[in-house]
């Protein structure tokens, strides 16, 4: 099982990722809802995996994951993104994102991306 955080903006998003991660029989411990309200929560949460959108107001998905970045142990961060733009993937690959997946996704993407998380070092 594992402690998962969302970022998101939508909250239907949100919920829908809540509602795969817990079919998934991991636990949800933390949801924020931009760049800044991550970085608040990420440290109390402590969790496994973020799964962090792209495409944030106030502080971005890239803004944050470099913030994140930082830290030391590097957190495990999936990228969530509406854009299968190829440049802003490889941007968030090369800055320490494990993965992405792109809107819409089903629960199988979303249990593959936290498998996946548990498999990289």
């Amino acid at each position: 099982m594992a402690n998962v955080m969302i970022a998101d903006d939508s909250e239907q998003v949100r919920l829908t990722l809540r509602d795969m991660i817990e079919a998934g029989k991991h636990k949800v411990v933390a949801e924020a809802v931009d760049g800044f309200d991550t970085l608040e929560k990420f440290e109390s949460a402590k969790p496994d995996v973020l799964f962090l959108d792209v495409a944030m107001p106030k502080k971005d998905g890239m803004e944050t994951l470099i913030e994140l970045m930082k830290s030391n142990p590097k957190p495990k961060v999936i990228m969530v993104t509406a854009h299968d733009d190829m440049d802003l993937i490889q941007n968030c690959i090369s800055v320490g994102a494990l993965a992405y997946i792109t809107k819409p996704f089903d629960t199988d993407d979303i249990l593959n991306a936290i498998s996946f998380a548990f498999e990289e070092k």
